[in-house]
């Protein structure tokens, strides 16, 4: 009876249109692997979001990371240690490990690197921002679906409400 109770009664709905999660092969993750643990460089062909045809490269890895449902490769050109890039698995057609890397890194860390380079990624410096909110259009983002944990509100009105908070940039 509980089953079939929670079954008619209860339901999940996604805030946003849900995508599919890209394919890519396990393959792919165990080179990787191998390259970051030997310190060597990969050679693939990758096929930018617009491009008609993939364009060989070859990088040093320096780590991978997950947003939605996409994995993102970050690695930086061979002995170019202020070139680093992001690269989307799911566009990689070919890759293979190649030879022992000149320069390597160190030390990177993926998670600070994407919250400093890659704002796109939801990373980027925190900043602080002041927003008027209507309130019966934004009452949402006053009262239940806040911004972030330290927001407050620095005015009040009837139609609007004034509130300081920190997001990323």
């Amino acid at each position: 009876k509980q089953t079939k109770l929670w079954s008619e009664r209860f339901c999940y709905f996604q805030q946003e249109l849900p995508l599919e999660t890209p394919d890519v092969g396990n393959e792919f993750f165990k080179r990787i692997e191998e390259a970051l643990l030997n310190k060597k460089d990969i050679e693939f062909s990758y096929q930018k979001r617009g491009a008609t045809e993939p364009k060989a490269y070859t990088l040093t890895p320096l780590g991978l990371f997950l947003h939605g449902n996409s994995f993102y490769l970050i690695g930086m050109t061979p002995n170019q240690p202020k070139n680093i890039r992001t690269y989307a698995l799911h566009r990689i057609h070919t890759l293979k490990v190649g030879f022992s890397s000149n320069n390597i890194l160190a030390k990177f860390n993926v998670k600070e690197y994407v919250e400093k380079n890659a704002r796109h990624f939801s990373g980027g410096e925190m900043q602080t921002v002041i927003l008027r909110i209507d309130n019966l259009n934004g009452l949402h983002l006053i009262e239940e679906t806040r911004l972030s944990p330290n927001q407050k509100i620095i005015a009040l009105d009837e139609n609007y409400t004034t509130v300081e908070t920190e997001v990323r940039d």
